[in-house]
């Protein structure tokens, strides 16, 4: 890929990973529709950039921290009866606990890390036009517009708030 905006034409290197197991540092799992990559991984200090899709990520790390992904989901379906966009306990030893703004399996869907969200702007609140209706802020202050209702992130802030309750009060 070479990179116009410099005169010198060298090119710019992404190390791409074959594979990645989420840590406490990630903030976002972002798609990526690219040959070389599938997700962009966010943590609090860089991007990473992965051969796997954010769900095959979420599922290795689930197998990582001795479960699998649809035995958790199915745990969290049974426990809370959220049947949609069901949030994932990763790892609740280590707190970490991830939702999906989309469907799971929906090409476009972001996953994002519970206990790095600082808040969530309404982007379009008091009429206002927005190109993102909803800003993410995360706590190491960077911010993540995505193109996702207020309500609805809001809803999936609360449902993984309500998870990690759970989880931690057995």
């Amino acid at each position: 890929m070479k990179n116009k905006g410099n005169m010198n034409n060298k090119e710019n290197v992404i190390n791409v990973l074959d594979d990645y197991t989420i840590q406490d540092n990630v903030i976002a799992l972002l798609p990526a529709n690219s040959n070389e990559y599938r997700t962009i991984v966010l943590t609090s200090n860089e991007k990473l950039y992965i051969k796997l899709t954010p769900l095959e990520i979420i599922k290795a790390s689930c197998y990582h921290n001795f479960s699998s992904y649809e035995g958790r989901r199915e745990a969290v379906k049974y426990l809370t009866n959220f049947q949609n966009k069901v949030p994932i306990p990763v790892n609740t030893s280590g707190g970490i606990y991830a939702f999906p703004t989309k469907s799971p399996t929906n090409d476009d869907c972001v996953w994002l890390f519970y206990h790095h969200i600082k808040s969530i702007v309404d982007n379009q609140k008091g009429g206002m036009k927005s190109e993102f209706p909803s800003t993410v802020h995360f706590v190491n202050n960077t911010e993540l517009p995505l193109n996702i209702s207020h309500f609805s992130l809001s809803h999936q802030f609360y449902r993984t708030a309500v998870c990690k309750s759970m989880f931690d009060s057995r």
